[in-house]
């Protein structure tokens, strides 16, 4: 089952943030937000912990929308663990691109790789997700489903 190139929405927080994705018709991803001063430290710097969002959807879609562009199941999912791997400063100003994919999915697990990118194509960040399929009801489905 293959994903015609899509722009898919993502949760209240990533709207927010304002977090932008796009599946790719081969389940790749990429993953966009602006980075600026709204984003900025203690010490006027964007870090990991200022992209919590951006991370989230980064890590752990990428697997997710593979599982269900092969079966068309989507299982709820909750990202487990990130390892982020850091390259270069993260951008003052411009954007964040991540371009991620699945490593691996079966019934229970999944992990995801995301190269993050600056506008310049420069590596800020590397970073691989594990997701864990959990048993919760879909929010739009109700309590009864």
């Amino acid at each position: 089952m293959a994903i015609e190139t899509a722009q898919f929405t993502v949760d209240r927080p990533g709207r927010f943030m304002g977090v932008g994705i796009e599946v790719a018709d081969d389940a790749s991803v990429s993953v966009t937000q602006s980075v600026g001063s709204h984003l900025f430290d203690h010490r006027g710097q964007t870090t990991l912990a200022s992209i919590g969002v951006f991370t989230d959807v980064a890590a752990g879609a990428p697997a997710g929308i593979a599982r269900f562009a092969e079966t068309g199941e989507r299982p709820q999912s909750v990202l487990s663990h990130v390892t982020a791997t850091l390259a270069h400063p993260f951008p003052a100003s411009g954007a964040l691109v991540g371009h991620g994919s699945s490593l691996f999915f079966d019934e229970s697990t999944a992990v995801s790789g995301t190269d993050v990118r600056d506008e310049q194509g420069a590596l800020v960040a590397h970073l691989v997700g594990r997701s864990i399929v959990v048993g919760r009801t879909p929010m739009e489905l109700g309590a009864e489903a």
